[in-house]
């Protein structure tokens, strides 16, 4: 199944959610969102044992979009980064395996709902940079804490550093390397690249497709502490203490 925004390659045991604003490097428009939640809603109804994230294009996600920034108030922003911790909520606590592939470079909540996963692989060109304290935004930090503990954290937060794919791995922010094809070699066609999704991740697919619902649901909840009442209010007290948008149209330079 293809949308505008999203493909969706799908069997019993996994579906492959595919980001595909690949001319706005998959940026997470209010829309975009809206449609993923509603995926992950349907996987769970579903009671799909497996999910995988990817990117359409150039990288994995670019983060919060920012191009029609001037259009909206105050109020839709507030609303739109709330819309982003509740999916950031979904994927966190979904009862079975979910998988992010990253690649290119990911920004701020693009590489948020890649934390979010459970097993992050990520090809070596993969960069990250998370610059939403720029902008006074805390989005993400207790799970980037939680990944790759506090001292690495308050770094790469306090200095916006960007990272790569090596450093990831060793922080534990990814937890491994993802070839989409041979090095010299012409890219995989869409086709070619399902294939080469379902060969590298058979394992983690096969594996996880063995286990009854309630176990999953069971480790997921043993796991993954309920901590989304804390996330979300940390968000909504960062964005509420004075005008969001001006401090957004100072980051962007507006």
């Amino acid at each position: 199944m293809t949308t505008q925004l999203i493909s969706l390659n799908r069997n019993d045991t996994r579906w492959i959610i595919t980001l595909n604003r690949p001319d706005k490097r998959n940026a997470l428009s209010d829309d975009l969102v809206g449609e993923l939640s509603a995926v992950m809603q349907q996987a769970r109804a579903a009671d799909i044992p497996t999910l995988v994230f990817r990117g359409e294009g150039r990288n994995f996600c670019a983060g919060f979009d920012f191009s029609d920034f001037d259009a909206v108030s105050s109020a839709d922003l507030l609303w739109r980064f709330v819309r982003i911790q509740q999916l950031l909520t979904q994927v966190l606590s979904y009862p079975g395996m979910t998988i992010g592939i990253a690649h290119g470079r990911n920004f701020g909540a693009g590489c948020d709902l890649f934390a979010a996963c459970k097993v992050r692989l990520a090809t070596p060109d993969a960069r990250f940079r998370m610059p939403g304290v720029l902008f006074d935004l805390i989005l993400g930090t207790r799970r980037l804490g939680e990944l790759i503990g506090a001292s690495h954290a308050n770094r790469i937060q306090l200095s916006q550093a960007e990272f790569d794919a090596a450093e990831a791995l060793r922080m534990g922010f990814i937890t491994g390397s993802w070839e989409a094809a041979p090095e010299g070699e012409e890219p995989l066609s869409p086709e070619q690249t399902m294939q080469a999704i379902d060969a590298a991740l058979e394992p983690l697919v096969a594996g996880t497709a063995k286990l009854s619902s309630t176990v999953r649901h069971a480790i997921t909840d043993a796991l993954h502490t309920e901590a989304a009442h804390e996330d979300m209010g940390r968000l909504v007290e960062s964005i509420m203490h004075g005008d969001i948008k001006a401090r957004l149209a100072r980051y962007l330079g507006r």
